[in-house]
C-alpha cells in the first residue's frame, strides 16, 4: 500500500434535496485543524435549489468541485466522488452529519502503512444537532473476523480509507439495496488492518424512530441477506460461537428496525436474539422507546 507522505485528503458529501444540511456538513470540514485537499459534493439528482450553498462552498478555503449525478442512491454518488479525488485518502460525510474539529488531524495520525482504514467513536444527535447519546467503537487491528459479526465500523461518516485500497476492492457495492457500508467494511478489512480513535469526533444524526418506515425494515432485510449469500464463505468460516454471536446480531438489528418503525414485529427477532447470544442492546429494545432514551442518557452522560 503506498501513500504520498503529504497524506492528501480528500472529502466527499454525497447531497440529496438538503442544502441547509450540507452547508453545516461542509462548515465543519472548512473548520478541521488538519485542512483537507479537497471537497467533493455530489449533487445526487436533487430537485431544490442549491444555488445559495454553491456560493458558500465556493466561499471556503478549500479546492471545491460541485458535481452532479442522476439519482442512484447515496453510495453511487460516493463512488462517483471517489472517482474523481485525487488524495491519498479519502473521508466520506453524509450531509446530515457532522465532524468535530480534531477529525481529520486524528484519524491522519494514525494511518500507516499497515493501517489502511481508521474509524472514529461517535456522538448520536437529533436533527437540530443536541446529543442524545455517545457510541464507542470496538478497537482496532485485525478486524477481518469482528467485522463479520456486527458493523463495528458503524457510518460512512467516520472512516478514513487508503484511496488505493478503497480502489482495490472496488468501492461500495451499488447493487446493494442496504447496508452497503457494511458490506465495504467486510472486504476492507480482509486486506488491511483498521485503527480505532475512541475520541467522539463525529456527530452522526439519528432519525430513528422520526423517519423509519416498514418499507424500509423491508428493504433493510433484504440487504442483510444479500450480505449474507455474498459473502456466504467468509461466514462458515466462523466458529460455532461466532456463527451464533453474527446471527444474535443481525436478528437485533432486525428488532431494532421494527422498535424504531414502531412496530411489534421487533418482539421475535429480539427474543431469537436473546436466545442465541444474550444481550443489554437486545433487551434494551424491550423498553418503551421514552425509557430506552432515558437509559441511554444515563449509561453515556
Amino acid at each position: 500500500m503506498s501513500r504520498k507522505e503529504s497524506q492528501e485528503v480528500s472529502v466527499i458529501i454525497p447531497t440529496y434535496n438538503r442544502p441547509g444540511r450540507l452547508r453545516r456538513a461542509a462548515e465543519s470540514v472548512a473548520n478541521q485543524t488538519h485542512p483537507v485537499a479537497e471537497l467533493l459534493v455530489v449533487d445526487n439528482g436533487s430537485t431544490v435549489d442549491y444555488t445559495d450553498v454553491r456560493e458558500y462552498l465556493d466561499s471556503l478555503a478549500i479546492e471545491t468541485t460541485c458535481l452532479e449525478t442522476a439519482d442512484g442512491g447515496a453510495c453511487h454518488a460516493r463512488n462517483v466522488g471517489a472517482d474523481a479525488a485525487e488524495g491519498d485518502v479519502l473521508m466520506f460525510l453524509d450531509d446530515d452529519d457532522r465532524w468535530r474539529r480534531r477529525k481529520v488531524e486524528r484519524q491522519l495520525a494514525t494511518l500507516d502503512e499497515r493501517t489502511g482504514l481508521v474509524y472514529s467513536a461517535r456522538v448520536a444527535v437529533d436533527s437540530a444537532g443536541n446529543e442524545k447519546y455517545k457510541i464507542f467503537g470496538d478497537g482496532g487491528g485485525d478486524l477481518s473476523r469482528t467485522i463479520l459479526l456486527y458493523n463495528v465500523i458503524g457510518t460512512t461518516s467516520s472512516p478514513a480509507i487508503d484511496a488505493a485500497l478503497f480502489d482495490a476492492v472496488g468501492g461500495f457495492d451499488e447493487g446493494m439495496p442496504g447496508l452497503q457500508d457494511w458490506e465495504l467494511w467486510i472486504r476492507l478489512c480482509q486486506h488491511t488492518h483498521v485503527g480505532y480513535d475512541p475520541l467522539h469526533t463525529v456527530e452522526w444524526t439519528d432519525t430513528n424512530g422520526t423517519e423509519q418506515m416498514s418499507s424500509q425494515v423491508q428493504r433493510y432485510k433484504r440487504a442483510l441477506g444479500l450480505l449474507r449469500k455474498k459473502h456466504a464463505d467468509r461466514f462458515a468460516e466462523l466458529g460455532y460461537l461466532d456463527r451464533r454471536r453474527a446471527t444474535a446480531h443481525q436478528y437485533k438489528s432486525l428488532g431494532m428496525k421494527y422498535h424504531n418503525a414502531r412496530s411489534v414485529r421487533k418482539y421475535p427477532y429480539l427474543a431469537r436474539s436473546l436466545v442465541r447470544w444474550p444481550s443489554v442492546g437486545a433487551a434494551a429494545r424491550l423498553l418503551p422507546a421514552p425509557a430506552l432514551s432515558r437509559l441511554r442518557r444515563a449509561l453515556w452522560s
